[in-house]
């Protein structure tokens, strides 16, 4: 029996295409954690790759977006070929059968606007903004002594365990960086 259930979070950019037999089908990450078997042990994300055929890709493609809560049940799928040293590459990926959204409405629309935004607001930075140069210092920019070397943003605790939800949006996902989700960087 070759059964899979799955809930996560969509981690990469849903793509629907089409393949050369005409048939959709829709490809994507799934961000799961791995379950903790004590309090001090640390959080590990696998990134499992999902895909979806037909009714199921189309439905997904209007119904999902980076950051979803999603349920999956469907199989695990090997398919293993050669590379040019001839060796062999193995890849896995669920096949999706069924699947649930496990947010409101309301959630998915608020991460849809969300995401719309941060693609329609281009941002500008200044060229050289991790540096500062003193106002009334007349030296050239080639002397490195003059630049600051520490960095411009304060860094970010993520193991930080105290997080505090507030307001009647219960998903602390809901305002998630989604440029945090992907697993390429």
């Amino acid at each position: 029996m070759n059964r899979i259930f799955l809930i996560g979070r969509v981690s990469s950019k849903p793509v629907l295409m089409t393949a050369k037999s005409n048939v959709n089908f829709i490809r994507f990450n799934l961000a799961i954690d791995r379950r903790k078997y004590s309090q001090d042990s640390p959080t590990i994300t696998d990134f499992i790759p999902v895909v979806a055929w037909r009714q199921n890709a189309t439905a997904l493609d209007k119904l999902i977006t980076i950051g979803s809560l999603i349920a999956i049940e469907g199989s695990l799928q090997s398919y293993r070929s050669t590379s040019n040293t001839t060796n062999y590459l193995t890849t896995y990926e669920v096949n999706v059968d069924n699947f649930h959204l496990l947010e409101t409405k309301e959630q998915l629309e608020k991460r849809r606007q969300k995401l719309a935004q941060k693609v329609s607001e281009p941002t500008f930075e200044p060229l050289f903004d991790d540096f500062q140069l003193p106002q009334n210092d007349k030296r050239s920019f080639h002397d490195d002594t003059i630049f600051q070397t520490e960095p411009s943003e304060p860094s970010v605790n993520f193991n930080e365990t105290n997080v505090e939800i507030s307001g009647e949006d219960n998903d602390p996902f809901a305002d998630w960086d989604i440029d945090d989700l992907d697993p390429n960087k």
